[in-house]
């Protein structure tokens, strides 16, 4: 059994807790089943997609992997494909449009590209008839890569995406008429069959709290806990040998617009010893603050590399940076494209729904965000969705979806504590935003999935009145219905940071905020499979081993990130383009009054407004964030009343929410018994 170790201080907590670490650390759904061994540690590093050559394009490659998910397909890497050539199809063909001579690709991995108006499966089929021992297809859009799905079963080999621009890059060295140049590749579940291998597993480095966060709460000594550098990866020994010291090297590097780059911190850890028994460690070197940056747009990267004590026999996997950005007024967690000015979704999910409503029907999902430097107010929220039933880029079965800006205040309820966990009472509707969906409105995103804008509105849907506290945590949530799926980012991983921060004693939320939760008493398993234990956030915190680090399962966290960004006006805006698009035109709703309030039995609403409404959407919310009910009154003229009985409902506070063309309004209500 390979063995996983938090280096340094952690060793003692790891070792009491060992057996519950090892059932709670559980593997992604969408990225790693199939696999044939039941070793979680393999696992959570999935397959290794490595180009091997040329050096100008080696090195570990984001891919998405179609033998994944309920829905997988294609075929399970079972037996390493090691230094394997790539084919591309002959006469320029890359897209597969049709059947390939026969023999023409027999023992290397074919190499194409998405398009053409030809299925995924449909292009792996014609590839494997022609002797493909796998089939990698390149995005050929920019964002990122996505879920592959099948339109006809097909289990003959492996199939991946790449993105685009790996792909290109590939694709470049293999038609430049240079001997030599074609790619070769290794495909396996493990090690590449080298004495000494030491890597840095894919996507298991510490990245920071957010993608892009405005340079002003990074100026003026705001160096609070949450906004600290965590510098640390997981590194995994792949050979059959010890390579004697390993140590991990960490710069972390501040590169504004204009101006020299600026050196903000660079440490080292080091472990004496490697045995290749003990496969994967993690390295964290000490936090520090972020200091030293200027005001203006910019970014800031961390390289790591590794040097072992005896030579490593494959350096490809040696090195990697990843970087987060300063940008005047955004705000997000997950990768947004800075060009298309959109949030990057590469993957698309949903829980399992119940039969009961209202969890049935509606759920929300988003991400946790901590604001150190408050003033100004919210602007506009981003986020993805999609859809197994809408076709294409028409939206026909929802009329508008809202996202709820709720603020966390740890401790609000009387009978609460400061114990970091999310509790009933603890978060606050402090805003909503409205995408409306009128009838042919088209969405010029990709099908597989859209990129949507709306602007926030406070209680009474005046826009830009919703005050940036200090020091405060805010929770952004879709709410969707029912068989539509949140886009994510797909690719970043917030664990490794998450644990990092656990290291040193203080609490990360980073990682996503679900709408379901891990059962009592801990199990393994994926977080889509327990639904049925609320629609609420994961509680966070508390003094075990896996509560302290987070309540999601551990390797779940891998492409989990919510795609919702959002903008304040806290800040002088970029006004050559605008990050979230054109905001929503709302018509008023005249007014809205609730009664009786507190309430026991019944909860009553009176509306007019200042034009025909149409249809009005009404929509409980408890204060934990999950959806009492909800309903739909069409045909609404100039008035409309509401009447919902609050009897079976738990003392607390609630919250009516009243959605019409576009314009949301809400009043708080509290049950009293």
């Amino acid at each position: 059994m390979k063995q996983f170790y938090l280096f340094r201080n952690s060793l003692l907590a790891l070792l009491v807790c060992g057996a519950g670490i090892v059932s709670a650390q559980t593997f992604h759904p969408y990225h790693f089943p199939g696999t044939t061994t039941s070793n979680w540690y393999q696992d959570y590093v999935g397959v290794r997609f490595e180009v091997l050559s040329p050096l100008s394009v080696a090195g570990d490659k984001q891919y998405s992997y179609a033998y994944s998910g309920s829905s997988s397909w294609g075929a399970p890497v079972t037996s390493p494909l090691v230094n394997k050539q790539i084919v591309m199809p002959a006469a320029g063909d890359s897209l597969v449009t049709a059947g390939l001579p026969a023999g023409s690709m027999t023992g290397k991995i074919a190499f194409c590209y998405r398009g053409g108006g030809v299925y995924f499966s449909d292009k792996a089929a014609r590839c494997f008839a022609a002797g493909a021992i796998a089939v990698v297809i390149v995005n050929n859009q920019s964002n990122g890569v996505i879920g592959m799905s099948a339109s006809t079963a097909f289990t003959g080999c492996p199939v991946f995406m790449i993105t685009k621009a790996d792909g290109d890059a590939i694709d470049a060295k293999y038609h430049d008429g240079i001997a030599g140049d074609t790619a070769r590749m290794t495909i396996s579940l493990w090690g590449l069959g080298n004495t000494t291998d030491v890597g840095l597993i894919n996507q298991g480095f510490s990245m920071w709290h957010n993608y892009a966060i405005p340079y002003s709460q990074l100026t003026a000594g705001m160096n609070p806990v949450p906004y600290k550098g965590i510098n640390g990866a997981y590194i995994a020994n792949f050979g059959t040998a010890d390579p004697g010291i390993t140590t991990l090297y960490s710069t972390t590097t501040f590169y504004p617009v204009s101006g020299s780059p600026l050196v903000i911190h660079s440490d080292s850890t080091k472990l004496t010893s490697f045995p290749a028994s003990d496969s994967i460690w993690a390295f964290y070197g000490p936090q520090f603050n972020l200091t030293g940056i200027t005001s203006g747009d910019g970014r800031i990267t961390t390289r790591y590399s590794i040097k072992t004590a005896t030579p490593d026999q494959y350096g490809g996997d040696d090195s990697l940076s990843t970087t987060f950005y300063l940008t005047d007024s955004l705000y997000s967690k997950g990768r947004y494209d800075f060009a298309k000015h959109h949030v990057i979704a590469s993957l698309y999910e949903a829980p399992t729904m119940g039969t009961t409503p209202p969890n049935a029907d509606r759920y929300l999902w988003g991400p946790m965000y901590y604001i150190a430097k408050g003033g100004g107010s919210f602007d506009s929220v981003q986020f993805s969705m999609a859809s197994n039933t809408d076709t294409g880029h028409i939206i026909s079965s929802i009329t508008d979806v809202s996202v709820y800006l709720f603020k966390w205040v740890d401790g609000a309820h009387p009978d609460d504590s400061l114990d970091h966990y999310v509790q009933t009472d603890e978060l606050e509707l402090v805003g909503v935003a409205t995408k409306t969906f009128p009838a042919g409105d088209a969405n010029p995103a990709d099908t597989s999935g859209g990129y949507f804008s709306a602007q926030f509105g406070d209680s009474t849907g005046v826009a830009r009145q919703i005050h940036v506290d200090s020091n405060s945590w805010y929770y952004v949530a879709p709410d969707l219905a029912n068989g539509w799926f949140l886009g994510l980012d797909g690719n970043n991983n917030t664990y490794p940071r998450t644990v990092g921060a656990w290291k040193y004693g203080t609490m990360e939320y980073s990682a996503t905020m679900w709408p379901g939760g891990e059962p009592a008493g801990g199990s393994s398993g994926p977080i889509v499979s327990y639904p049925g234990y609320g629609m609420t956030p994961c509680a966070f915190g508390g003094t075990t081993f896996l509560s302290s680090v987070d309540s999601v399962i551990f390797s779940s966290q891998k492409g989990m990130i919510p795609a919702v960004a959002f903008t304040t006006t806290n800040y002088v805006p970029d006004t050559s383009h605008s990050h979230v698009g054109v905001h929503n035109v709302n018509n008023a709703i005249a007014s809205f009054s609730i009664f009786p309030n507190p309430t026991s039995d019944v909860i009553n609403a009176s509306l007019s407004f200042s034009n025909p409404a149409g249809v009005v959407s009404y929509t409980i919310l408890n204060s934990s964030a999950q959806v009492v009910t909800s309903e739909k009154h069409t045909s609404v003229l100039m008035s409309d009343n509401y009447s919902y009985s609050t009897s079976k409902l738990p003392n607390g506070s609630y919250y009516l929410v009243v959605v019409s063309n576009g314009k949301e309004m809400f009043k708080k209500f509290v049950v009293v018994r």
